[in-house]
C-alpha cells in the first residue's frame, strides 16, 4: 500500500513538468511568431505575454528575460541529435540538417542573427558543429598517439571555419545552395583532418 502515494507522487511530478514544457513551448512558439515582424530588440515581455495570453509571474518563472527564452529555444529545438552523424563517412549529413533547420526558420535565425542575441545563434552552430568534428576527429585518431589538447585545437579550427561560413551563407541571404557549400567544404576536409593528427601524433608528454 506504500506504494500507492509514491505512484501518486510521481504523477504529479510528471504532470508538473509536463505542464512546464507546455509554457514554455507556447512562449516559444509566441517569441518566434514576433520575430517574423518585429526586430528581437523591440521585443519586450509584455508583448510576448500578452501574445502568448499568460501573465509576466508565468514568464519570469520560467526565465529571467527574452534572451534566456531565446537561448532555451535553440538548445531545445533546434540542437537534433546528431549522434548518428559523428563519423567520417556521415558528418556532411549532419552538418546539411544544420542548414535545414536554419532554412526552415530562416527569420528567425536572420532575426538573432542581427539582434543583441546573436551569442545564442553562434553557441548553437559551434556546439553542434563541434560535436560533429570532435566524432569525425577521435575516429580517425584511434590508433594514433594525440594529444586531447591538440584534436581539441584541430576541432576548434574546422568548427569556426564552418560556422563562419555559416554565418556568411545567411548574410548572403542563403542564395548558394547547402549542398554545395558542403560539397565544398568536403572538398577541403577530406584527407587533411588525418594529416593534421598525425603531425601532432607522438607529441604525448613523456612520463
Amino acid at each position: 500500500m506504500l506504494l500507492r502515494p509514491g505512484k501518486l507522487i510521481q504523477n504529479d511530478e510528471v504532470n508538473v513538468v509536463s505542464a512546464s514544457h507546455l509554457t514554455k513551448n507556447a512562449l516559444a512558439h509566441s517569441l518566434k511568431l514576433l520575430m517574423e515582424h518585429t526586430p528581437l530588440n523591440k521585443i519586450t515581455v509584455k508583448h510576448l505575454v500578452d501574445h502568448c495570453g499568460v501573465n509576466r509571474q508565468t514568464f519570469y518563472y520560467h526565465f529571467q528575460d527574452i534572451y534566456a527564452l531565446l537561448g532555451w529555444i535553440y538548445q531545445t529545438e533546434a540542437v537534433e541529435s546528431l549522434t548518428e552523424y559523428r563519423s567520417y563517412s556521415t558528418w556532411t549529413d549532419g552538418f546539411y540538417k544544420i542548414f535545414c533547420y536554419i532554412e526552415s526558420n530562416k527569420t528567425f535565425c536572420c532575426n538573432t542573427l542581427n539582434s543583441l542575441g546573436r551569442t545564442h545563434l553562434d553557441v548553437y552552430l559551434y556546439e553542434v558543429t563541434h560535436d560533429l568534428i570532435m566524432g569525425v576527429i577521435d575516429e580517425l585518431a584511434c590508433g594514433i598517439q594525440v594529444r586531447s589538447e591538440d584534436k581539441e585545437f584541430v576541432a576548434n579550427f574546422y568548427t569556426l571555419a564552418f560556422t563562419g561560413l555559416v554565418i556568411q551563407w545567411m548574410r548572403g541571404d542563403m542564395q548558394e545552395p547547402p549542398k554545395q557549400i558542403i560539397e565544398k567544404l568536403n572538398g577541403l576536409i577530406e584527407g587533411n583532418v588525418l594529416r593534421a593528427l598525425h603531425r601532432y601524433e607522438n607529441k604525448l608528454p613523456s612520463t
